[in-house]
């Protein structure tokens, strides 16, 4: 800017001198000036810096949720656990009653006090009712299907269920008399009897003893 400056007075200048004025002395040209150069570094433009651009924002979208694919189900099953079961627990068992036996005598045939009158029913496979010394007795044969009547066990119950005989006794004890004995034959355990049951046997004759109850 000051080697500009120094030029256009030195122009100036010299346009004056050329013209001339009267009256005036024409002006000294002066020495002139030395020229000072002044190296000035060179100037560089300087671009203003642009501004940013607002940068656009990237649309929002929503962000996606990741996808699950389901996964097979699993076959494996667990196998059920079995519990073991519990034993049941026995009880004591209730003591049950011996069921009593009962022999029971349906019928009975009375054919006469006197022992002739009374063997002729029995020979005949009846049950006979006669008075050997003076108790009520009901006699059979054996061989005809009344071998059980002297076998009866002590305590056994004898139900009687018709004729003057007829109610509920029990066994008391037995007896016996040899074959072939005449009169006064009867056993005397059985003189106090309610029912005497006689049959033979194979040695002789066979009594059981009944008590009513």
């Amino acid at each position: 800017m000051l080697a500009a400056s120094a030029l256009v007075a030195a122009f100036c200048t010299g346009a004056s001198a050329g013209k001339g004025e009267v009256g005036k002395e024409p002006v000294a040209r002066s020495a002139p000036r030395q020229q000072v150069r002044i190296e000035l570094p060179p100037l560089k433009r300087i671009e203003p810096t642009p501004k940013p651009s607002p940068t656009a924002k990237p649309p929002t979208s929503p962000t996606a949720k990741p996808s699950v694919t389901p996964t097979a189900k699993s076959t494996f099953r667990p196998k059920p656990v079995v519990k073991p079961r519990a034993r049941p627990t026995r009880t004591a068992k209730k003591e049950r009653r011996p069921v009593e036996q009962v022999t029971r005598i349906g019928g009975y045939a009375y054919c006469g006090s006197a022992v002739p009158a009374a063997q002729r029913c029995i020979d005949q496979g009846k049950l006979t009712l006669y008075y050997p010394a003076g108790v009520k007795t009901l006699a059979g044969h054996n061989y005809m299907g009344w071998y059980w009547m002297d076998d009866l066990p002590v305590g056994r119950k004898v139900v009687i269920s018709s004729g003057g005989l007829a109610g509920t006794y029990r066994v008391y004890g037995h007896g016996w008399a040899k074959r072939g004995s005449q009169g006064g034959t009867f056993p005397a355990s059985g003189l106090g009897a309610s029912v005497a049951l006689q049959t033979c046997t194979s040695t002789g004759t066979g009594f059981s003893f009944l008590r009513r109850l």
